[in-house]
């Protein structure tokens, strides 16, 4: 865009004329330019508006792909972790919902929460490779290892969905109240105690 509005102009070239001639018309004419000005502002204007408007809709899109990926990641890390929590006996996720509760609590605690746990990552990044290394450690066949790595995934997952405008990562974020309350539910009085979700609680 180059700043020039050559149609308005040419209306006030048109419109100034007098009906008798090519008298200028005084106040008439004075009208007429400062409307003219006025349409080639207003057209401007929505020129610019357009154009921030295009500019942003491909990283809107990159965004929402972005969001949809990491959310299909997720799930398939969530199924692994719930056929981990179902292998477990009573004991076990006793001791699972004892770290869980640390997990949740030094998570909450960190800088940035989701990216607690998280390798050499970037402060401003949607999220870190915490959930790749919780993952690692609920497939060991460690338990105590098995036991961390569910309740860190538990905790950077928690932190990392919430809040997100996108629909399926708010779907992800209450599947994993969900399973914190199914855990706190199979144990019945010794899961009474209250998680340290950071800023809510779960549903």
């Amino acid at each position: 865009m180059n700043g020039r509005c050559d149609a308005p102009i040419s209306l006030v070239d048109e419109l100034r004329r007098d009906r008798q001639g090519a008298r200028p018309a005084d106040a008439d004419g004075q009208l007429v330019t400062l409307l003219a000005i006025s349409t080639c502002a207003f057209s401007q204007a929505r020129r610019t508006i357009q154009n921030v408007y295009l500019r942003r809709q491909p990283m809107k899109f990159v965004f929402r792909t972005l969001a949809l990926t990491r959310y299909l990641t997720l799930r398939s890390q969530l199924k692994d972790l719930e056929r981990a929590i179902g292998g477990l006996s009573l004991d076990q996720k006793r001791a699972l919902f004892a770290l869980a509760q640390k997990e949740f609590s030094n998570a909450a605690a960190a800088p940035v929460p989701h990216l607690y746990a998280s390798e050499n990552a970037e402060r401003y990044s949607p999220w870190g490779n915490g959930t790749a290394i919780a993952q690692e450690r609920m497939r060991s066949d460690n338990l105590p290892l098995k036991l961390r790595g569910i309740a860190l995934w538990l905790a950077v997952t928690y932190h990392e969905t919430k809040d997100l405008p996108y629909g399926e990562m708010q779907d992800m974020h209450r599947m994993v109240q969900r399973c914190i309350r199914l855990l706190r539910e199979s144990l019945g009085n010794a899961g009474n105690t209250e998680i340290n979700w950071g800023a809510t609680k779960a549903a």
